[in-house]
């Protein structure tokens, strides 16, 4: 499965470099410089026409004779965005069209649905105070400042970098959720026709799962803006929130193709087994971890060596083990003190995407929640190979609020 992050095109409140963010706002029709509300400026649809058309091109030249490439379009309801991907649907229908008609041959590629798929947690990152306020670099800069000293911080009333995080790879994974289990019900279809043929069929039957199998090629493209994308991507990269200023930030109109840090997927699961996270973190009775002092550095880089003797194919380093496990655990706890908030439950938000059940929603904020819930109901007990300086991060998260687990201080030292 492959994902395509497309920003929209220059707005008409880049044009007045106006920070237009809420719901509200980027959604309406009306006043804005033209009366029209906040949509493309005539630049902005004319580099999203460009832009897609050279997205048509590689998505065609990625796809073989023999594949078959399945392309969804999932936008932000702003209206700036809902006017990007209709361009985009446009011309990637406009350029299969074309390519059927020179190669005088069916092109193995079509754009799912009659228009792009609205998802409401797609949208712009809230600016709160900031909201319709100018210009727009300067304010930016202010909070990004102080997203560098706290990924969870909610100063001048914006949304969190972790709240952002959380609906953005939300998103991701529905639709892994959603592939995942579209492959499930085309391998039972080609199972019950296998069963149900005859033998003199076999070779038939089988040349067809042959090319099903390789036309398991779907792409989704997600229309949105810059902080919601730069987020996600940092996510994806398995960096902690705090750097998506550091990673280089997608151009209006600009596309780029991502992937899951597999780093970053290997930890989580790794993380998962009992039998590793006791080796982290100690088990119900004091476990010397190690018999001398170690640098950090080098205790991240021990942990990620037991990942990479644990799982095959991958060559996990100390600094991407230092980058996932705390912002991991991080989000657990977050997701923790959430649900243990009085009247904390499903908003009207997370039914329009479609998110039925307090246990739906956890596993969205945190991967594997449950699963991790029961690892930390244990009390651990290590005396820690290794302190880590936590300077330079703040949790929010006090010694009293983890149990003791971490060995997190309000001196600035947590133990692995």
């Amino acid at each position: 499965m492959k994902f395509i992050l497309f920003r929209h095109g220059h707005s008409l409140a880049n044009q007045e470099s106006r920070i237009v963010s809420s719901l509200e706002n980027g959604t309406r029709t009306t006043g804005g410089p033209e009366g029209t509300g906040f949509g493309l400026s005539s630049r902005g649809a004319h580099e999203v026409e460009e832009s897609a058309r050279s997205l048509a091109g590689y998505i065609l030249a990625s796809t073989s004779l023999h594949q078959h490439a399945r392309i969804r379009i999932l936008t932000s309801p702003f209206r700036r965005t809902l006017q990007t991907a209709a361009i985009i649907d446009t011309e990637l229908r406009a350029a299969i069209e074309l390519h059927t008609a020179i190669a005088q041959q069916h092109t193995h590629a079509d754009v799912e649905g009659a228009e792009p798929e609205q998802i409401i947690d797609l949208r712009e990152r809230f600016f709160g105070e900031f909201e319709m306020q100018t210009p727009s670099e300067d304010l930016y800069s202010r909070v990004w400042h102080e997203d560098e000293n706290n990924p969870f911080h909610e100063q001048f009333g914006v949304e969190s970098v972790g709240a952002v995080t959380r609906r953005m790879t939300g998103v991701i994974q529905q639709e892994e959720v959603r592939e995942r289990q579209r492959q499930q019900q085309q391998q039972q279809h080609c199972s019950h026709q296998d069963t149900s043929t005859t033998s003199i069929h076999t070779s038939t039957t089988a040349t067809t799962q042959a090319t099903t199998a390789l036309g398991q090629d779907s792409w989704v493209i997600i229309v949105s803006h810059g902080d919601s994308l730069q987020i996600l991507q940092t996510a994806m990269r398995g960096w902690s929130g705090d750097r998506h200023r550091q990673l280089k930030h997608l151009n209006t109109a600009e596309w780029r193709d991502v992937q899951w840090c597999k780093e970053l997927a290997a930890s989580h699961h790794w993380f998962e087994h009992e039998r590793n996270f006791d080796m982290l973190y100690g088990e119900d009775h004091k476990t010397m971890t190690g018999k001398k002092y170690v640098t950090a550095a080098k205790g991240w880089e021990i942990s990620a060596q037991h990942l990479n003797n644990a799982a095959s194919g991958y060559n996990l380093t100390g600094n991407a083990m230092k980058g996932c496990i705390p912002r991991y655990r991080a989000t657990y706890f977050e997701a923790l003190e959430f649900s243990n908030k009085t009247g904390s439950g499903l908003t009207d938000e997370d039914k329009a995407s479609g998110v039925t059940s307090m246990r739906q929603k956890l596993s969205r904020m945190c991967h594997a929640f449950e699963r991790m819930h029961e690892l930390f109901k244990k009390n651990p007990y290590a005396q820690p190979l290794v302190e880590i300086g936590m300077e330079s991060i703040n949790f929010n998260i006090t010694q009293d609020d983890v149990g003791g687990f971490f060995n997190i201080s309000t001196k600035g030292t947590g133990g692995l």
